[in-house]
């Protein structure tokens, strides 16, 4: 576990620093700064300075202590990828590939993905903007889950009154993160 050197109200030393900000609205990171400019910056921000740890330091950590630090490191397969430009690139081998969630040959109005979007606009539109994201209680997660299998069960039968395959999606999506926001309060 990192121990942050408290920050109290004074810039750092001269060079290049990692800077734990906490932004206004709860969530935290850890920065690389390369000095003064940086610095001064981050008090122009939308965030709270946690504290900073001297690049010295952070090379010495082993690479779990700096990414429990909330560090960002470029993972690196070993593997390249190289391009006719002569570009080189690290290959998508074991990462999300966002791009195969739209289906080729299928119409943009036809997509699951803008099927789903539109969805959350009409629920928007309903309701509130993110008024799902409200959820946080074990009712509200059952809610959730009763919802999706009724869906299911009438996308499975063929039912075409609503779009219930998003409807499922939706469903799935709320379970999810409100049982993500429960377990990690």
């Amino acid at each position: 576990m990192i121990r942050w050197i408290k920050n109290e109200g004074k810039q750092p030393c001269a060079g290049s620093v990692f800077v734990a900000v906490k932004y206004f609205d709860g969530t935290e990171e850890c920065r690389y700064s390369a000095g003064s400019y940086d610095w001064n910056l981050y008090h122009r921000m939308d965030v709270e300075i946690r504290g900073w740890l001297r690049i010295e330091d952070y090379k010495k950590m082993k690479d779990e202590e700096k990414m429990n630090s909330k560090g960002f490191t470029t993972k690196d397969s070993g593997k390249r990828a190289e391009f006719e430009s002569g570009m080189k690139r690290d290959t998508n081998e074991g990462k999300a590939r966002f791009e195969l969630l739209m289906p080729l040959g299928i119409p943009y109005k036809e997509q699951l993905l803008t099927r789903f979007a539109e969805l959350m606009g009409r629920g928007t539109e309903k309701y509130s903007t993110r008024n799902w994201e409200q959820a946080n209680s074990q009712v509200e997660l059952e809610r959730f889950k009763e919802s999706a299998f009724r869906h299911f069960m009438q996308w499975q039968a063929g039912e075409a009154d609503e779009d219930h395959a998003v409807a499922i999606m939706f469903n799935i999506m709320g379970y999810e993160s409100t049982k993500y926001k429960m377990e990690n309060k």
